[in-house]
């Protein structure tokens, strides 16, 4: 009996578990979108691209910001804005980028609504 019950609850465990991480935003799990601009670093090391998403018959537009490191040819998601279909792109510096008035440090930062404060 106490076998029985040790497994159920392992297996509440594992359900509750598996169902906050599908429930968890991850700005590395975004829809593709349809490129609207590409914008280069001062020195062409890093372009961040960014892509129009959604605005199908349920949802609003989105922009997703996608930054690609040629030295590596690492890229990765670093903006998100549900709601939006223009955007305003400007590098600071090398490693600094503002997207719509979000400052950030392409090697470390990202924006994502969902989770902003």
């Amino acid at each position: 009996m106490k076998k029985c019950v040790f497994i159920f609850y392992m297996f509440t465990i594992m359900i509750f578990l598996f169902g906050c991480s599908l429930l968890s935003p991850d700005i590395n799990d975004l829809p593709k979108g349809e490129k609207i601009a590409s914008y280069d670093s001062p020195s062409k090391e890093y372009t961040i691209t960014i892509f129009l998403c959604g605005g199908g018959a349920t949802s609003r537009y989105s922009i997703r910001g996608e930054i690609i490191n040629h030295t590596t040819n690492h890229r990765r998601n670093i903006y998100w804005q549900y709601n939006q279909e223009s955007v305003t792109v400007m590098w600071k510096d090398e490693q600094t980028v503002i997207i719509n008035g979000h400052e950030l440090n392409v090697e470390q930062d990202s924006y994502d609504y969902r989770t902003a404060s």
